[in-house]
């Protein structure tokens, strides 16, 4: 799956780098998991949404005891919707080290300081199918001028406002000319249903705190352009995480960046 080739990437940049990491903790929280990492004194948070649609109603098994950022890594491949949750953000953490900490985000069309909601309609274009129901982002789509937008939302509690259900996916994707798609495809593996369907020439945007991955094996993937963050006051962020917050509590104690994939190439004579 993909997530499993991002985390074996990320694994093998670790090495690349000669990078000491030090596995500080994790943790789940009603909205967010969490793992962090230290390297050099300075630490470095990934974040992931918590399924909660995948545990409501069945018995709930903790995560496993980890220690160290390799264990960690490998939960990416749990069929445990929590352990999924805590792997993606130990590709996170480990991949705000290296783009930030290993300074890798300088090899990257990167743009930092933006908000999300403000610059995703801007990369957007013509169709747009939004995966995930993500409110303010679908408003900011409409109101920029989007021709068309549909919205599809796996959790059903969460289809408000015209939102579909995932079935349209396969009706609505290979039609548009840009997805823009929540993170949390990452955690429940949609992400690579979501590509197999996609037109060729369309736009892939991924967003969200859970897209904190490093994008360069995600560009190689398919994606076209990352929207996230990075939590630059990160006890602040694990304090609202544990407090039960989400993503619009710990926002400001974040760094929003887009990141697009380098242009392909050409290939004429």
């Amino acid at each position: 799956m993909l997530i499993d080739r991002v985390a074996t990437w990320v694994s093998k940049q670790i090495e690349h780098v000669g990078a000491s990491l030090k596995f500080v903790e994790y943790g789940v929280g009603v909205m967010y998991s969490y793992v962090l990492v230290e390297c050099g004194g300075e630490e470095y948070l990934g974040v992931a949404l918590t399924p909660l649609e995948d545990v409501a109603g069945v018995r709930v098994v903790p995560v496993k005891r980890v220690s160290s950022v390799a264990e960690a890594l490998s939960l990416v491949s749990s069929l445990n919707p929590l352990e999924k949750s805590v792997g993606v953000a130990a590709v996170n953490a480990v991949s705000s080290y290296l783009l930030w900490g290993a300074g890798q985000h300088r090899e990257l069309h990167i743009e930092v300081g933006v908000d999300i909601v403000s610059a995703v309609p801007r990369v957007a274009s013509g169709k747009v199918l939004v995966v995930g129901h993500m409110g303010p982002l679908v408003r900011a789509l409409k109101e920029h001028g989007a021709r068309e937008v549909h919205v599809v939302e796996r959790c059903a509690a969460m289809r408000c406002r015209g939102a579909l259900s995932d079935s349209a996916l396969s009706r609505l994707a290979p039609e548009v000319d840009t997805l823009v798609v929540t993170g949390a495809t990452l955690v429940n593996d949609t992400l690579d249903y979501i590509l197999s369907l996609r037109k060729v020439g369309s736009t892939l945007i991924l967003v969200g705190p859970t897209a904190g991955a490093h994008p360069t094996p995600l560009f190689t993937e398919g994606v076209n352009v990352i929207a996230s963050m990075r939590a630059v006051k990160v006890s602040a962020v694990l304090d609202v995480i544990r407090r039960g917050g989400g993503r619009w509590a710990f926002t400001e104690f974040c760094e929003q960046y887009v990141v697009r994939a380098p242009p392909t190439p050409s290939t004429s004579p």
